[in-house]
Order: structure tokens, then C-alpha cells, then sequence
């Protein structure tokens, strides 16, 4: 999937849960950065999101922390 529909898909996801609510969106920070690794089923499980839903969330956070990454070194 392309970067532009990865992340008109993510801000959809945003928007239908009310992630950008200051104690969702707190709780979803917390909860990723509480570890390394996350399944998108454990993620789903935990704010009772779809799978696939969630496995475009951490695709879409994967891809912004490898970009982060590339252009550091710039």
C-alpha cells in the first residue's frame, strides 16, 4: 500500500474511534510505546478496533518511524 492511501486510511481510523480525543489519543501513545512489539490482534483486542484496522494503524506508525529514521542521517 502507498504511503498517501496509508494515511488517508489512518486518519479514518483516527476520526471513527475518537483517537484524536486527548485521553484516547494519550492511551494509544502510552500503550504502543509501552513496548517494542505489537500484534495487530493485541492492539485490536486492547481498543476493540478491527485487525485490519489495526494492522494499517502500526503499518502507518512503522513507515514514520523508518522515514524518521532515513532522514536523520541528513
Amino acid at each position: 500500500m502507498e504511503i498517501q492511501e496509508l494515511h488517508k486510511k489512518f486518519q479514518e481510523i483516527i476520526e471513527k474511534y475518537d483517537f484524536k480525543s486527548s485521553s484516547k489519543a494519550q492511551e494509544l501513545t502510552s500503550y504502543i510505546m509501552s513496548k517494542n512489539i505489537h500484534t495487530p490482534l493485541e492492539l485490536s483486542q486492547k481498543f476493540n478496533i478491527q485487525v485490519e484496522e489495526a494492522s494499517i494503524i502500526l503499518e502507518f506508525l512503522k513507515r514514520g518511524i523508518q522515514f524518521k529514521n532515513s532522514t536523520q542521517n541528513y
